[in-house]
């Protein structure tokens, strides 16, 4: 009798573990999914603050007097993420899109906005010459 009572026992310690260590193992998974979402929206709130800045550089030049110039520089990579920004021009508008995404993510989760039309030459990671002239804003070349 004692012999049963004994392994009555340890079966229900086990089962005890068991359920304690899938409970441990659910929490794990949402605590790492939640953190993975942070990290990801981080990056995307430094990205969107990038595009914002750049936007806010061009409207500048669009908004001065020919002969104004600036250098401004942007990093090599945002939140140690690799990313892509360019100027997308609409033909038969007053208006281009400045497009910045991440290399590593699809195009539909790209940050788009709207940037004034007289746009020649591209952003580049890194020092950019920024100058308007004849009332065209001129990126690295003119």
């Amino acid at each position: 009798m004692k012999k049963t009572k004994t392994s009555q026992i340890s079966m229900e310690f086990m089962t005890i573990v068991t359920i304690m260590f899938f409970i441990f193992s659910v929490f794990s998974v949402i605590i790492i999914n939640r953190i993975a979402e942070k990290k990801k929206e981080k990056s995307w709130i430094e990205l969107k603050t990038l595009g914002e800045d750049l936007k806010l550089e061009l409207d500048i030049a669009s908004a001065v007097e020919n002969g104004y110039h600036r250098t401004f520089w942007i990093p090599l990579r945002v939140d140690s993420k690799a990313y892509n920004v360019s100027i997308l021009q609409e033909y038969g508008s007053n208006k281009s899109v400045l497009a910045i995404y991440f290399l590593n993510f699809s195009l539909s989760e790209s940050y788009y906005l709207t940037v004034p039309a007289n746009i020649l030459g591209e952003i580049l990671k890194g020092n950019n010459n920024l100058s308007k002239i004849n009332g065209t804003i001129c990126l690295n070349k003119c």
